[in-house]
């Protein structure tokens, strides 16, 4: 039987582990009035037999690939699953600044958020995102178009690749099919060219594998497309650290920053982006608001969390226990299912 190394264990040793039997089939809902800001719980599956991958797993627990294998150091992609291999589910989540009705994607994490104001439900999918050559565009945008069983209209840019790498015959459209990019659903964005849509490689979501595009799982868009309309704002963000500071103490979330090109890819050193990072995000959502007034340690030096920084978990870390704790449950161990 495989088993967490003394490492994983340290690093989730302040998570509450639940274990889950049950199947996801649309994105994860939360109960969500706006003042929580850590919502789910850490939790793990036992694998059963050879025939689950971790493919499967993170379609199945609703899961971006990426995510899936920051938060499972101990598995690789080239060794199968054996039964009894324990496989952590990261759906402890910080949520960023969300508007309700309005979709906020984070490519850093690889996650949309949608809080319906109506009901008050907090959608959570996970997304794959642009390459490094042809990164996703952050900013403000709105919904121009929704289009059902699209067809795809090869971008230039693809094409201009297609042909690069050897493929002339690539059509220059293509209906559609189970062979489409785009999927089953796709919308438009008011950044000409950019589409949020499905996919035909699910094994692909939850990594950089577009040409600047958000897909989804093929479930996922059907779900999210039923929601919005045209004109729905969409917000796209890169925030690879997160933080919250509330009674319970502080929690950071640290995910490997994504680069806006292969050049930077190239010419940088991802830690020093990571500590500035949180020393922006820091400085700008936890020092500026006085919320570590009453703690102790009123500083956290980046090389205390360098073990953070340099092995990113993708769920929220307590860093320090608040002076004014009390013994209620901890935010990340509730289950909100």
């Amino acid at each position: 039987m495989h088993t967490p190394s003394a490492k994983q264990s340290a690093v989730f040793l302040s998570l509450l582990l639940s274990f889950i039997a049950y199947t996801y089939s649309y994105g994860i809902t939360y109960p969500y009035s706006g003042s929580e800001k850590i919502v789910g719980n850490m939790q793990y599956m036992i694998v059963q037999n050879t025939k689950q991958s971790l493919e499967s797993i993170a379609r199945k627990y609703e899961i971006g690939k990426d995510a899936l294998f920051i938060a499972n150091p101990h598995l690789s992609s080239e060794t199968p699953l054996q039964p009894g291999t324990v496989v952590y589910l990261p759906h402890a989540i910080i949520v960023p600044a969300i508007k309700p009705d309005q979709i906020t994607i984070n490519i850093a994490e690889k996650r949309m958020f949608y809080l319906d104001k109506k009901t008050q439900q907090l959608y959570i999918w996970p997304v794959g995102v642009g390459r490094a050559e042809t990164p996703t565009p952050i900013g403000d945008m709105t919904i121009i178009h929704k289009r059902a069983n699209p067809t795809w209209f090869v971008p230039k840019a693809v094409l201009e690749e297609a042909y690069s790498a050897g493929y002339h015959d690539h059509p220059k459209t293509m209906p559609p099919g189970p062979k489409n990019p785009l999927g089953n659903r796709a919308i438009g964005l008011s950044k000409r060219s950019y589409l949020i849509h499905g996919t035909h490689q699910t094994s692909s979501i939850g990594t950089r594998n577009t040409a600047g595009c958000i897909n989804m799982y093929p479930e996922d868009i059907s779900q999210l497309y039923k929601m919005i309309d045209i004109h729905h704002k969409v917000t796209i963000i890169n925030q690879p650290i997160k933080t919250y500071a509330g009674d319970q103490g502080i929690y950071l979330e640290v995910h490997p920053f994504l680069s806006s090109s292969a050049e930077e890819d190239m010419h940088s050193d991802p830690l020093d982006k990571l500590r500035q990072a949180y020393n922006d995000h820091i400085a700008e959502q936890v020092f500026a608001e006085n919320i570590l007034k009453s703690t102790k340690n009123t500083h956290h030096s980046v090389d205390k969390i360098k073990p953070l920084l340099e092995n990113p978990s993708g769920v929220p870390m307590k860093l320090s226990h608040h002076a004014k704790h009390r013994t209620t449950r901890d935010h990340t161990t509730e289950n909100t299912r």
